[in-house]
């Protein structure tokens, strides 16, 4: 009996006493550049600055968007503007990253048909990650 108590002291005493470190370890890592998304904003008409608003616009009627489009790393972006129905005056393009951010207008010019399910879809990429924004429009 004597024996199994020893050797579970033992045991105790071993685990329970702090660790230290025989030397010294410097480590060193080297992060890559960090990639932040780059942002869409709708300042033209105001209301739509708010991605919950909806654009409502008589069939066949014309109207023209301000979009300001932001990339806090520096890179170059390509932008595309896709309307479900109706056109769009601004389809694609690039923006050099020395003009960011840049404020785009262009006209979308609805259906000729009313509808309460139509979208404007405007992305823009970086080359890394893709940001989208979807306006909801409302043809009457």
């Amino acid at each position: 009996m004597k024996k199994v108590f020893l050797t579970l002291m033992a045991f105790v005493f071993i685990f329970t006493q702090p660790l230290y470190a025989a030397k010294v370890v410097n480590v060193s890592a080297v992060v890559g550049a960090i990639n932040v998304a780059p942002t869409i904003t709708v300042t033209v008409p105001a209301h739509l600055s708010d991605p919950a608003e909806t654009l409502f616009i008589e069939k066949g009627t014309a109207i023209t968007l301000g979009v300001v489009f932001a990339d806090t790393t520096p890179d170059n972006i390509t932008v595309t503007v896709a309307a479900s129905a109706g056109t769009s005056s601004l389809e694609s393009g690039s923006i050099t990253s020395g003009s960011l951010p840049s404020t785009q207008y262009f006209t979308y010019l609805s259906s000729l048909t009313a509808s309460t399910s139509e979208t404007l879809t405007i992305t823009v990429n970086d080359g890394t990650t893709v940001t989208t924004r979807v306006i909801n429009v409302y043809v009457y």
